[in-house]
Parts: structure tokens; C-alpha cells; sequence
């Protein structure tokens, strides 16, 4: 229906332009001024001003075509990957690896939603909630939006930008999963421990949760909040901590659903 209106009012614009243009070359009668008024002297023809509209400075419409795939940038390796739409959902998550001899100091999820005949119905990012993200590291990205009318399909597009680390990262903390399942709100819930099993203390933590279905296929994603000890927000050595994961979106059937935890914590590198 969007795509629809957007092409209605491409034409109704052209519409008027061709109105307005006829309307302009006719002739009209030219009315003689009262009898005590001097007719003013015509006047030279006065070049038109830059900021004069034309038919170039309309709304621009959206014309670029594109086709539902997945586009990756070389050096990163998708290890899984799971999209497509539930009911007025459409969503993407995926396991990533990187596999460039650098530190990715960024990583860009977009996705474009499509109609069936390529054109954009809108966009929305997944990217991931951690940086500086080493070689050989995976981790997970994740995210979704309201499904637009004529949706068919989308393009993925993951791309990412090197540079010298700001932070140096404490990846793959240990994580134990002590409960998970359905909440009293509808949603789904993980909770369970996380060890900062490091000799230095940490700042800026995260821990990601993975929900994946019964077939494997990642169908959830959320970042866990977590009871540190110190009000400062860091992460003691040896400490461990609680953390519960909230998830408010689920991509499928979360019987039998397993989760998996990500955790990480950041220290300056050394000068």
C-alpha cells in the first residue's frame, strides 16, 4: 500500500508540473489601467534568481532496485544466520567470526525491506553491542522491526571498519545458565552467572544471550543486565556476578530453546 501511494504521488507531481506549464503558454487579454494611472514603463527581462524552483528541486522519489540477498564483506566469516518475518515481525540475527588479521574497531549491520519488485520499504541496523572485536573472535548481531505492507524479502548488507584498539578486550568469560523460560509478561527469560576470571578489572561489560530454536538456528538475541559490585560499574577480578536477560522478541518455538552467553569486559591497552 506504501509503495503504492509513493507511486501515485510521483505521478499526481508530474500531473501538476504539465498543468502548471500548459496553463503558463496561454494568452490572456491584456486589461488597460484605470484612466488616472500612468502605465509604467515596461521593463527590461530580469534573469531568473538560483533560487527560482525548477522541476529538478521536487521531493525526490526512490528509484534504486534491489534484490533480497546477503552481502558480506570479505574477512568476516557468517557462521549462522537466520531472517525472514513472523506475523508483523521482520527480523535478522546471525553468528560472525572475524577472520581479517585486524581488529574490527566497527561493525555495520543494515537491512533493507523489499517489495517484490526491489523497492526499498525501509531500513533498520543490527549492529553488535561490543568493539574492538580481535581476530579469530566471534560474536553475535541481532535486530528487528515492524513489517511493512508488500514486504517480500530483504537485503542484508554486513560490513566493518579496522583500527588501532582504544580498548583491549576480555572475551569469552565464563558463563553457567542457572533458569530459563517463559515470563510472566510474555516474553522469555535467561538468568544465570557470569565470572570475570581475569587479573585485571574490568569496565564497560557485556553479556550478550543467544536463544537458539530446537534446529539450531539462532532465534533470539538481547543484551543481559548485570548486578555488579562496585557503583562505578566496573567488574572486579575473580567476581562473580548475576545477570537476567530479557527477551521481548523470539523468532520461533522457544521449547527446547538453548541459550548461549557471550561475556565481555574492556581494560585501556597498555602505553
Amino acid at each position: 500500500m506504501r509503495t503504492t501511494i509513493r507511486r501515485m504521488y510521483a505521478l499526481a507531481l508530474s500531473a501538476a508540473l504539465i498543468a502548471t506549464l500548459a496553463a503558463c503558454g496561454g494568452k490572456t487579454e491584456e486589461t488597460p489601467p484605470p484612466p488616472s494611472v500612468t502605465p509604467a514603463p515596461p521593463t527590461q527581462p530580469v534573469a531568473e534568481s538560483s533560487t527560482t524552483p525548477h522541476p529538478t528541486d521536487l521531493p525526490a522519489i526512490e528509484t534504486d532496485m534491489l534484490e533480497p540477498a546477503l552481502l558480506v564483506r570479505d574477512g568476516l566469516t557468517v557462521l549462522s544466520e537466520n531472517s525472514g518475518a513472523v506475523n508483523d515481525t521482520v527480523y535478522f540475527f546471525a553468528a560472525l567470526r572475524n577472520d581479517t588479521d585486524q581488529t574490527l574497531s566497527s561493525v555495520d549491520v543494515v537491512i533493507t525491506m523489499l517489495a517484490s519488485d526491489g523497492f526499498q520499504l525501509g531500513q533498520f541496523t543490527a549492529p553488535p553491542p561490543i568493539t574492538d572485536i580481535p581476530p579469530g573472535q566471534a560474536f553475535y548481531v541481532g535486530g528487528w522491526a515492524a513489517k511493512p505492507d508488500e514486504y517480500t524479502g530483504a537485503e542484508r548488507r554486513i560490513w566493518y571498519e579496522t583500527g588501532t584498539p582504544r580498548f583491549v578486550g576480555r572475551f569469552g568469560l565464563p558463563a553457567e545458565v542457572d533458569e530459563q523460560g517463559p515470563d510472566e509478561d510474555g516474553g522469555y527469560v535467561v538468568r544465570g552467572t557470569v565470572t570475570n576470571n581475569s587479573e585485571d578489572t574490568l569496565m564497560m561489560p557485556v553479556v550478550t544471550v543467544a536463544l537458539l530454536g530446537a534446529d539450531g538456528k539462532m532465534i533470539g538475541l538481547t543484551n543481559a543486565v548485570l548486578q555488579l559490585p562496585n557503583a562505578d560499574g566496573t567488574w572486579p577480578p575473580q567476581a562473580q556476578v548475576p545477570f537476567e536477560a530479557r527477551f521481548t522478541f523470539v523468532a520461533g518455538e522457544t521449547q527446547n530453546a538453548e541459550a548461549r552467553v557471550l561475556a565481555v569486559g574492556y581494560v585501556l591497552p597498555a602505553r
